[in-house]
């Protein structure tokens, strides 16, 4: 399968604990097991999305150098041992990127200048960031360079909390890259059997509209589990087995194949507008 160009996706939120390694690392594999090549760039210093696809610190295969040296990108990509699915990993050294970044000329393109040939060749049918919880220059950086901003939301108190922040900084980004645009809010962990999930989900509904998606990511376990182990959800569902030799089941990785299914609509959509 193949895409007309390459899309590119910020996965963002700066609270932390709303799941967006998680969901970066489910969608990124989902699509990529349904035949699109994908690249995944792992813009974190806390590097959890390099740890739970099994990678090892190596600061030269980094995001790092790219960034502060000028690295081609190129030079970067690994290839995982999953078909379709590439990578450039993070290391602790970028826990200060935010700082550093200060000192480079025309700092709020340095990601979108790096990234621009690897996006123009179409190598990729998605290039997807995971970012930060914060609201500095390298998110910022990662959104100047994407055309779609995906938004996992926790549905607890603090979760909620403080959206309007980030949609001032997606409003900032937007004026230094007026392409981007929200892909959408995709509520993640969620359990129904708490009260306030529902009510949450109001809130979020009344503040973004309808870039609210269909799909949303259910507590799963089996996604500790995985990271656990250091490999895709996917893969570890494939390989488990339960008490009775029976392959184990997972709420989310269904999820996750269905939102692949709604990303991969609006995107097509989205390009068939263009036209």
């Amino acid at each position: 399968m193949k895409l007309k160009k390459t899309t590119v996706i910020t996965v963002g939120n700066h609270k932390g604990g709303s799941g967006k390694t998680s969901v970066t690392g489910g969608l990124g594999y989902a699509l990529a097991e349904t035949g699109y090549q994908v690249l995944l760039v792992d813009g974190c210093g806390q590097m959890n999305l390099t740890r739970s696809y099994g990678f090892n610190k190596e600061q030269e295969k980094s995001l790092f150098p790219v960034i502060m040296n000028g690295a081609p990108v190129e030079d970067c990509i690994q290839n995982g041992p999953h078909e379709n699915l590439h990578f450039i990993i993070a290391d602790d050294s970028m826990a200060s990127l935010d700082t550093d970044m200060f000192i480079l000329d025309q700092r709020e393109g340095v990601i979108e200048r790096s990234f621009r040939k690897v996006i123009e060749s179409g190598t990729y049918d998605f290039v997807i960031f995971d970012t930060n919880p914060s609201l500095g220059l390298l998110n910022l950086n990662f959104m100047v360079a994407s055309q779609e901003m995906l938004i996992p939301v926790e549905l607890s108190p603090f979760g909620i909390d403080g959206m309007d922040n980030l949609f001032k900084f997606f409003v900032r980004a937007q004026k230094v890259n007026p392409d981007i645009r929200i892909l959408g809010a995709v509520f993640n962990k969620v359990d129904y059997r708490e009260k306030i999930t529902r009510e949450a989900m109001e809130v979020v509904h009344h503040f973004f509209g309808d870039v609210v998606l269909k799909t949303s990511i259910p507590t799963d376990v089996k996604v500790k589990e995985a990271q656990w182990d250091r490999v895709p959800l996917g893969v570890f569902v494939e390989q488990s087995k339960g008490k009775k030799g029976k392959q184990r089941q997972s709420r989310a990785k269904k999820e996750f194949v269905e939102l692949a299914q709604e990303v991969l609509e609006i995107v097509k959509e989205r390009d068939y507008q263009k036209r």
